[in-house]
């Protein structure tokens, strides 16, 4: 091995929305598989306990507790569900990192991701937010021509990528 870990995962971490999303290479070229973030704390460990933390590193979506406009069981849902990846990282001794969401998308995209204009109301946030998760989607399929991937996981496989690209590897 050249000191690299052999896997790198990018976590999107939302309970009902998330996703995973690693990146291996096969004869040279890098692989992704995505999946869906599973809906309980035990699955959610049953994917990473077996790693071998030198194998991997992690890097997940620093989104906080809530989301502004969720209602507070959401948000609590929410909260439990990135309190328990924090713990699983720690629990299965993964090397993991968080990156804001503002700091990947710029480092990917630029100004080029749709953003709601300041004071928009909440029909118009989530009309861009929908362009916005559209357009990641559509960029990493460009990046990841040969790779099967949904619209839900897409965020995963562009945290994935920015981790990627920040050790040089992409």
């Amino acid at each position: 091995m050249n000191g690299f870990p052999a896997v790198y995962v990018g976590v999107d971490p939302g309970s009902s929305s998330g996703a995973f999303a690693m990146a291996h290479k096969i004869h040279g070229r890098w692989v992704v598989d995505a999946y869906n973030m599973p809906d309980n704390f035990r699955d959610i460990w049953e994917f990473f306990r077996d790693f071998r933390h030198d194998d991997f590193t992690v890097t997940v979506e620093d989104v906080g507790a809530s989301m502004p406009g969720n209602s507070a069981k959401s948000s609590r849902t929410f909260a439990e569900h990135v309190g328990a990846l924090k713990m699983m990282l720690i629990a299965a001794n993964l090397h993991h990192t968080f990156v804001p969401p503002k700091r990947w998308m710029k480092d990917l995209f630029g100004d080029k991701v749709p953003k709601a204009p300041k004071g928009s109301d909440a029909k118009t946030k989530a009309a861009f937010k929908k362009q916005r998760k559209q357009f990641i989607y559509d960029e990493m399929k460009k990046e990841w021509p040969g790779c099967d991937f949904s619209l839900r996981q897409a965020d995963a496989v562009a945290i994935l990528l920015w981790n990627l690209k920040k050790a040089g590897l992409r």
